[in-house]
């Protein structure tokens, strides 16, 4: 059985996170930085991939749509928008 560190089936390259951190300006990453990313990135997604099922079954639809990923983008950066304004009121 393997580790999970050592699985190369990752949904994101290392290489194409690398060369994006270093178009970034980032020379430099350790291995729990890349880890992270990745972490972030799958959760990310998840949220993208639910959200996009819900818009598509409340337009009554069986197939996804660009659509109906934009508005699940929207929608979730909409909520963490509205979650910090909210926190911000006294």
């Amino acid at each position: 059985m393997q580790k999970n560190s050592n699985l190369n089936n990752t949904l994101i390259k290392k290489k194409s996170v690398m060369l994006q951190l270093k178009k970034a300006g980032i020379t430099r990453t350790s291995k729990d930085a890349l880890k992270e990313i990745s972490i972030a990135v799958n959760s990310y997604l998840n949220k993208v991939y639910s959200v996009s099922k819900e818009e598509m079954f409340i337009n009554g639809r069986k197939t996804l749509t660009d659509k109906d990923v934009t508005n699940a983008v929207k929608k979730i950066a909409g909520t963490s928008a509205e979650k910090q304004e909210d926190s911000w009121e006294i």
